[in-house]
This record gives structure tokens, sequence and C-alpha cells, in this order.
């Protein structure tokens, strides 16, 4: 098998170093400040990445200033999570993916992915999710939700849950349209921000995998 990808000299992938890099690996030729988030990705893995990831690329050289820019998410405080937040960040979020044939590997930079979030560093975004639904509740006597609230997130905090993840996910098709479409009806019945009830139907679609 020939490689066209070429193994000069190592440079450190970032936003700025992308003028460097050789003619023939493809880059992202959009400006990436123009994307905003509109896709939450719970589990930047390397299925998601070769695939959903590498579609979004494509779509935003056809349509620059997209609003569904990849917003990933490390949810557990466990070393896979860790070592993808590290590797991220350090790139700006992009990567490399090598697309592999008899014929040729070729190398290209993707820009699909605009932010990463570590669940552990950053309890804030699950706290915004769960004040979004708070007021389509009824009040359940002897519960105080705010506490119940902090309970539920130092319980999804702790790593030995996420052997229940996939579990918790399971006939996800069932559960969406029966408890987060309600969800976001009521709410904008009475109005306010639906943010973060939009990216958890727009994450949906990965649990059909």
């Amino acid at each position: 098998m020939n490689s066209n990808i070429s193994t000069g000299s190592t440079i450190k992938l970032n936003q700025a170093s992308l003028s460097h890099l050789p003619g023939n690996v493809r880059v992202p030729k959009y400006d990436r400040h123009q994307i905003t988030n509109g896709i939450v990705h719970i589990g930047v893995g390397g299925f998601h990445r070769s695939h959903q990831a590498l579609y979004l690329d494509d779509y935003f050289h056809q349509n620059p200033g997209s609003d569904w820019g990849i917003c990933g998410v490390g949810l557990l405080d466990y070393d896979y999570d860790r070592r993808m937040r590290n590797a991220l960040w350090s790139q700006d979020c992009l990567y490399t993916l090598v697309e592999r044939s008899p014929q040729s590997d070729r190398a290209r930079i993707i820009g699909s992915i605009i932010r990463y979030l570590f669940a552990p560093d950053n309890r804030q975004a699950v706290a915004k999710l769960m004040d979004e639904v708070t007021p389509t509740l009824q009040p359940v006597p002897g519960i105080d939700l705010d506490d119940y609230k902090k309970t539920l997130i130092e319980r999804f905090s702790n790593p030995k849950i996420r052997d229940q993840l996939p579990r918790l996910c399971l006939n996800g098709s069932a559960k969406i349209p029966k408890f987060v479409l309600g969800l976001l009806r009521d709410k904008l019945q009475l109005g306010g921000a639906i943010d973060y009830l939009s990216d958890t139907v727009g994450e949906f679609p990965k649990q059909l995998n």
C-alpha cells in the first residue's frame, strides 16, 4: 500500500499551525469561529470522530457559518475522558483523521468539534440543563428539588456509575418522546430558554448506533 502522507518534521496540531501543514493534508477551509455549537455529543470516541464529526466537517465546507458545531462532553472522571480532554484542548479541538484504502492513505484535519467539556471540571452545564427542566415539574411533598439536583450531579460524578449509563439510555426511542419532548412542550408553553433540552434531543441519534 502506498502512502501520500508526509513523514517530515513533526508539527504540533492547533488552529495556528494549519497553514504550515503539507499541501496533501486537507484542512478546514471554513472559519471555525463562525461555527456555533448545536450538537452535544457525550463520549467522543473513535466511531464519532471518524463518522459523524467527519460528515459535519464536510457539511461546514459547503455551509460555512453553521450552527451545528459539536460540543463534545466527557462525562466521567476516568482515564479515557481525561486523555481526550487533554488532547483536544491542546489542539484547539482539532484532530487528524486518516482515510485508508488499498491505493493510499489520506490525512485530513477535522474541525467540526468546536468545544469540549469535561463534566467533572464543569458541573455547571449539567446544572443548567436541570434548571431548565425544573419549572415544568409539579411540586413533590417533602422533596427539595434544589437538593435533589445536587444529589443527582454527585451520583453521576462517581466513576463507578459508568456501567449504568447504557442501561439508562436503553429504549431511548421510547423515552425521548415520553419524557424529553413533553418537557420541551411544557417549557415552551411556560416560556424561557430550552438550550440544554434541545441539546438532549440533538444527542439522541447517537443512541441509535
